[in-house]
């Protein structure tokens, strides 16, 4: 699996957004991300975006639309980021698993839009 794409979520409800809190033990640090990540060999950009906001999240969502298609600048990760606009079907969110152990979702919060 390459990391060439992350493909990552605006979910909204009303007018906040969610974010996670992230904390990496080999770094010992916490960092606030949209929930997202890598697009897996085989897999659509839209199935990857649904199975990592229900991996971080236990939502489900349904995609509205694409808000950016962006090349990654300079010393990017990846090489590609896919913004999706989401909503949940279902407001039963709880902090999912990640696919590494020293990665952990610690919180999930909605965020007012300003």
């Amino acid at each position: 699996m390459s990391r060439d794409v992350r493909c990552q979520a605006v979910i909204l409800k009303g007018r906040q957004i969610l974010v996670i809190r992230h904390y990496n033990s080999k770094r010992n640090e916490e960092y606030w991300l949209l929930q997202g990540g890598v697009l897996e060999d085989g897999e659509s950009e839209e199935e990857c975006i649904i199975r990592e906001i229900k991996e971080e999240t236990n939502l489900d969502v349904e995609i509205k639309g694409i808000l950016f298609d962006e090349l990654g600048m300079g010393r990017d990760v990846y090489r590609r980021y896919i913004t999706f606009l989401c909503e949940p079907l279902r407001y039963n969110e709880n902090p999912g698993l990640r696919s590494v152990d020293y990665r952990k979702v610690v919180e999930l919060v909605w965020c007012p839009i300003i």
